[in-house]
């Protein structure tokens, strides 16, 4: 996996969710493209897991980087290893993606 997609893609984000945030509809158009995206990089069947992880973990009584703990090692055990860049990719465009579904 290539960092510097990763740089670009996490930068793309972060400016796109500044620009709109507050319209839902625009909120929707991004997730949706957002987990197009993220299914090309990682590939769709690891975004679902990540996805599924991130919200098991979302509604517990923790900190955030213990839910981002709590996802990384969940992904480890069911056998993914992710690069450290690719799992703060994944689980900040899992995050933003169940935030646009709210």
């Amino acid at each position: 996996m290539n960092p510097l997609a990763y740089t670009l893609a996490q930068q793309g984000l972060s400016a796109a969710l500044k620009r709109i945030d507050g319209n839902e509809a625009m909120n929707s158009v991004i997730a949706f493209l957002l987990k197009q995206v993220v299914d090309l990089i990682l590939g769709s069947d690891v975004f679902e897991r990540v996805l599924g992880s991130v919200e098991r973990w979302a509604e517990k009584e923790i900190s955030g980087l213990e839910k981002k703990a709590g996802v990384v090692a969940e992904l480890e055990i069911i056998g993914l290893k992710l690069t450290t860049s690719a799992a703060n990719f994944a689980v900040e465009a899992a995050v933003q993606c169940l935030k646009a579904k709210r």
